[in-house]
């Protein structure tokens, strides 16, 4: 595994007024994406928790996130899990 920084941009001005969040378009790497999160488009500390979730998922499994050449359901690592 090659550990990697890297800053997105996505850095946005906090709500206003009676805003309780500032809602964009859902950007992140498909696999490691919280699922709450791309139905919502609401980010959270959980989000957070669910994608160093599956990081962990793969160092302990030796697998990647999303293994495309299973054409069984178990293609995530999640599923393969669960």
């Amino acid at each position: 595994f090659e550990s990697k920084v890297s800053d997105f941009g996505l850095v946005k001005s906090g709500p206003t007024g009676d805003q309780t969040h500032v809602s964009t378009q859902i950007k992140g790497t498909a696999g490691y994406l919280d699922p709450a999160y791309c139905s919502s488009c609401h980010l959270s500390h959980f989000s957070d928790v669910y994608s160093f979730g599956v990081i962990l998922l793969q160092l302990v499994s030796a697998r990647p996130a999303v293994d495309a050449s299973r054409r069984n359901s178990n293609y995530h690592v999640i599923d393969w899990v669960s």
